[in-house]
Formats: C-alpha cells, sequence, structure tokens
C-alpha cells in the first residue's frame, strides 16, 4: 500500500472514506503506520488515528493507533497541543460509558496537559465566561430562516467535519405538493448531489437513490429538513424517512415520537446537530 504525498487534505478525507466502510483490521493497521510517516504534525493525522481507534475493536489495532497517537502529540507544536486538548475535551464525555476508549482519551487529554504552558492549559480547560457568552454559530438556536448559511459556516470552521461530510439541507415549506420526493430531489441537485437515471417520484425511488448517494460519495451525506416557514408533516412521510437511516434528521415543534425518527426543535443549538453528524 502507497499514500501520495501531494495534496494532505485530499488524501485524508480519501482516508476516512476508506476506514469507514471498511471493516478490515489488518487494513486500519496499515493506515496507523503509514499515515504517520507521511504527513508527521498535521492535524488530520490525528483526527484520522482517533477514527481508527473508535473503530477499530481489535487490541493489537487498538495499541499500534495509541502509540501513533502518542507520537503525533509529542512531535507536534503549541497550537496542535491546544486543538487536540480542546477536541479531547468535549469528544471524552461521549465515551463515559466505553471504559477503554474514555481511558484513552484521558491518556491523550495526560499528554497534551503536561505539553502546553500553564495559561494555555487552563484557557483550555476553563474558558472564559466572556466567550461562553459570545454568540457563535455552534450556539445560535435552529430557528432561523438563514439556518442553512449558518450551518454551514460552523461545519467550514470545524477542520475535522468539513473534510468528510456533505450536509444537504431540505426546506420542506417550498414544496408544492407536501412531502413530494421529486421536489426532495430537486433540491439536493441544487447542492451538489449528482444526477439518477430517473426522477424518484415516490419514497421507495428516493431511498434507493439516497443508497447510491451515500455507497458513491466521495464524503459521506447528511440530510436535515427544516421549514424556512410553518410547514406541518404528515405521518406516512415521516414513517418513510424514518427507513433512510441514521443520517436524517428533521427539524419541527410538531411532536413526533410515535414516529421512529428522532429530530430536532427549533429551540436547540446548532452544535446539538454537529454532536449528532460525529457521533454517526
Amino acid at each position: 500500500m502507497k499514500i501520495s504525498h501531494g495534496h494532505p487534505d485530499l488524501v485524508m478525507a480519501a482516508l476516512r472514506k476508506v476506514i469507514y466502510d471498511s471493516q478490515d483490521e489488518h487494513t486500519y493497521r496499515l493506515f496507523a503506520i503509514l499515515i504517520e510517516q507521511v504527513y508527521p504534525q498535521n492535524l488530520e493525522v490525528f483526527y484520522v488515528l482517533m477514527d481508527l481507534l473508535e473503530k477499530s475493536k481489535d487490541q493489537s489495532t487498538r495499541s499500534i493507533v495509541v502509540n501513533r497517537l502518542i507520537r503525533t502529540i509529542l512531535n507536534t507544536n503549541h497550537s496542535f497541543i491546544f486543538t487536540a486538548f480542546e477536541w479531547l475535551k468535549e469528544r471524552i464525555t461521549i465515551y463515559k460509558n466505553d471504559p477503554e476508549i474514555y481511558n484513552y482519551y484521558l491518556l491523550f487529554l495526560g499528554y497534551c496537559a503536561e505539553n502546553m504552558t500553564y495559561p494555555a492549559f487552563h484557557k483550555a480547560w476553563h474558558p472564559q465566561e466572556e466567550v461562553e457568552k459570545t454568540t457563535t454559530p455552534k450556539t445560535q438556536t435552529l430557528n432561523q430562516a438563514d439556518l442553512p448559511q449558518s450551518l454551514q459556516s460552523a461545519i467550514t470552521n470545524d477542520l475535522q467535519l468539513s473534510q468528510i461530510i456533505h450536509l444537504i439541507y431540505i426546506d420542506s415549506s417550498q414544496f408544492i405538493e407536501p412531502d413530494n420526493p421529486a421536489e426532495i430531489y430537486d433540491q439536493m441537485l441544487d447542492q451538489n448531489c449528482p444526477e439518477c437515471d430517473s426522477v424518484p417520484e415516490k419514497m421507495p425511488a428516493l431511498k434507493l437513490y439516497w443508497n447510491s448517494l451515500k455507497r458513491n460519495s466521495n464524503k459521506r451525506p447528511f440530510l436535515v429538513f427544516y421549514a424556512s416557514s410553518i410547514h406541518p408533516y404528515n405521518e406516512t412521510f415521516l414513517t418513510a424517512l424514518s427507513k433512510f437511516g441514521r443520517e436524517i434528521r428533521v427539524i419541527t415543534e410538531q411532536p413526533i415520537d410515535y414516529i421512529p425518527l428522532k429530530y430536532f426543535t427549533p429551540s436547540q443549538s446548532i452544535k446539538d446537530i454537529l454532536e449528532w453528524i460525529r457521533t454517526n
């Protein structure tokens, strides 16, 4: 296996897609060894190695990955370590019920802390109150007409997510016919999704198109339905959407707990959507 030295961002995005699609521990071990050699001191290497650690179920693979992560942390600059520390501090809460991953995260946090100045550590561990109170794209609520722009801004500013996901926004209030698959497909085309042989006019056809998109895209697609103006969803449509997979969410005030489809309310924050994407 050979990894190109050119275009590291493109290479990392391709590697992360292979990791997501693969179940092969031998492939994981090769990637862990090669990328750290080819791209030393690269923040994306850190993220790829973390993906490998979380995806792997083999102890020998995890040992190799942990060793590479420690070397990556110890051989990088202060800016890298600060960013990695902040990411680990936020990520560790997700794995509090997975003792092995949780303990690895604590280990990496310790290595980062040992290689940070005290002011940098204090700033990362205790964010200033005025910073916490500042409205940022991540703390904005989902109750806004310009939601796609705000979400895209938050994703663009996230080094990890911007390389690996394609978030598609469907404004259901623009439908002429409520919940028409052809109109959903039309909005997807406007957001750089590829055309299919025929327009999906039924939900099963749209589901086949969506599955093809997930298999063949360079970036993993996620689909968010929202409404820039009031738009009620019908039960049949929501039930059909629930069969599309875990990469689908609806933003609505309409209670849909009786349908097996998870949703966000407009009062939730953009950060909640980013966390959903990271954990799926």
